[in-house]
């Protein structure tokens, strides 16, 4: 299937702009060193909606960066938020995303988990196949392993 610019574009800027409205969670609950309270977790889902209408007030209606905003944490089994989609109900621009925005998450030192390296990261994301649309994370794979990035190197 042939991409055009355009596509391309809006792509990239819903990978860009997924998780925009993070900076609406208060900043003690991302920095926090200790396990989050419940009360502090049922702050972080509403971000979903807050990209879409940061999204829509900055006038970006695309498909793409809609589906990047509302379906980056959905995921294949129906384990993920905010509408519990399973398998083929993700867009594939929400599939893609959720690779990207996990990736990115696993990269930084958790209060529950270490940081990973990159190329363990896309490693975990392949055998996640039950969560994670496989061509998306096994592309992420073969750019590791092909050498398109270095995998020596911690974020964090």
């Amino acid at each position: 299937e042939e991409l055009r610019r355009k596509s391309l574009d809006s792509m990239a800027l819903g990978l860009l702009l997924h998780d925009v409205a993070m900076n609406k969670v208060p900043a003690f609950i991302l920095n926090k060193n200790t396990p989050l309270k419940q009360d502090e977790k049922d702050k972080i889902p509403p971000h979903v909606l807050g990209g879409m209408q940061i999204a829509q007030k900055m006038e970006l209606v695309e498909e793409e960066v809609r589906a990047a905003c509302l379906e980056h944490h959905e995921r294949l089994d129906g384990s993920g938020y905010p509408q519990r989609m399973k398998g083929t109900q993700i867009s594939s621009m929400g599939a893609m995303a959720a690779v990207a925005d996990s990736f990115s998450a696993m990269l930084q030192k958790r209060v529950y988990a270490e940081a990973k390296t990159p190329a363990a990261a896309a490693g975990e994301l392949v055998n996640a196949a039950h969560l994670y649309e496989k061509r998306f994370s096994a592309a992420l794979q073969a750019a590791f392993v092909a050498g398109a990035f270095s995998s020596g190197s911690r974020a964090g």
